[in-house]
């Protein structure tokens, strides 16, 4: 057994670098070649451990010797990692409470009742794809998947309209991988939070003649409810909890859907096969969740005690992390993982995570995705890019996702 990782800080493959990657995929063979478990010093003064193989990363996401609070120290402080940060919520906290939470949250994301809301994803998708329908080019980012993305996540939240238009700064803000160069806090998601706890405010002076949670019109006003109920949500929670539904419920599914057309754009073989049978949307969600999601790694779990992890030994209170994007590309796992298949017999993947943290939101992403691939591919068989790809770039975010997508709608 060894107590000496694989040190893989001379290879060119930072976190950010690949996730800025027109390729991502081959900067992770190159990961996994060095070993399962690799040594990095991602973030900056802050080492830590990397974990690239598929089975390795289900281990560690599923081993509760790892937990997701974040130390307080000084080289976590200057490391960047901030939006673990923001507040007490899902992401950053481990069972009971997390448990807690979830069963507090959790039922306004369950498959019924995101079901329910197809009705109201398909007409918002159309009236976006109307507004684009006469012209020759779009932006699918600006003009399509956003819009889309945050329209839907700030109604089920009951984010008011007319403060929605700074949200994109903000959010981007506040999931920049790279540390504030002025230290302290992320400008963008102080920024937030202090924006949430304002609406909070307002919305609980709103809510005087509610007293049961349930009948709450949105999930902000439920989750102040089950606060002011003494039902367990603190203050540092009810923000931070809307923080992230708020973040993590509209980046990620602008990722995803800038992915998904940029892929079907490398692919025409796959977009015809798309054409030709609508229904395989669903399974192309999947593939593209695998093939290039959102999520390419997670934020950072600590080792409770020492900890074995393929060959290589975590000490107690090592930092680890899990490359998502690596795993979904383990060949040992997936059959040709660097081409997308969107009839790939897909059992598993971790792109939404594995173990308690599994993405509360999943069931809203796959419905939104699968919409908005069936309708767009319906009005638009034949878009095509308007620029040369390597003129494409990436937000510098802790989500991979394009910062524009011009196309023209027409080929």
């Amino acid at each position: 057994m060894s107590t000496q990782p694989v040190d893989a800080r001379d290879v060119d493959t930072t976190p950010v670098a690949i996730e800025a990657s027109h390729c991502p995929w081959a900067g992770y063979r190159k990961l996994r070649e060095r070993g399962a478990v690799l040594h990095t010093a991602f973030p900056p003064g802050l080492p830590a451990y990397a974990v690239t193989t598929f089975n390795e990363v289900v281990q560690l996401l599923q081993d509760p010797r790892f937990s997701k609070r974040f130390p307080e120290t000084e080289d976590a402080r200057k490391s960047g990692m901030v939006f673990s940060q923001q507040g007490i919520h899902l992401l950053n906290t481990d069972a009971p409470d997390h448990t807690r939470l979830r069963r507090l949250i959790g039922p306004a994301f369950t498959p019924r009742r995101i079901a329910a809301l197809e009705t109201q994803v398909r007409a918002t998708t159309n009236r976006l794809i109307d507004a684009i329908a006469e012209r020759d080019e779009a932006d699918l980012i600006a003009d399509f998947a956003y819009p889309l993305s945050i329209t839907l996540i700030c109604e089920i939240l009951g984010i008011p309209e007319e403060d929605r238009a700074q949200f994109r700064e903000w959010s981007v803000a506040a999931t920049t991988a790279a540390p504030n160069p002025n230290g302290g806090p992320n400008p963008g998601a102080v920024a937030l939070s202090g924006y949430l706890s304002e609406l909070i405010v307002r919305r609980r002076a709103e809510l005087s003649h509610f007293s049961d949670p349930e009948s709450a019109p949105d999930v902000l006003s439920r989750m102040i409810l089950s606060h002011d109920s003494g039902d367990g949500l603190s203050d540092q929670e009810l923000i931070g909890n809307a923080f992230l539904l708020l973040i993590a419920g509209h980046e990620t599914t602008v990722g995803l859907i800038g992915n998904m057309l940029l892929g079907l754009c490398r692919r025409r073989d796959q977009r015809q096969l798309l054409l030709d049978d609508p229904e395989l949307a669903a399974s192309a969600v999947e593939e593209f969740l695998r093939f290039d999601g959102p999520v390419q790694r997670t934020t950072f779990r600590t080792a409770t005690e020492d900890v074995e992890l393929g060959g290589t030994v975590i000490p107690k209170h090592g930092q680890v992390f899990a490359y998502l994007g690596s795993a979904n590309h383990d060949p040992q796992v997936f059959e040709n993982p660097d081409e997308i298949d969107i009839t790939r017999d897909i059992e598993r993947h971790v792109g939404f995570g594995q173990g308690i943290h599994f993405c509360l939101g999943s069931p809203l992403a796959r419905l939104e995705a699968r919409i908005a691939l069936q309708s767009f591919l319906a009005r638009f068989p034949d878009y095509a890019l308007a620029v040369p790809e390597d003129e494409l770039t990436y937000l510098p975010t802790v989500v991979r996702a394009l910062s524009a997508l011009p196309v023209h709608l027409n080929g």
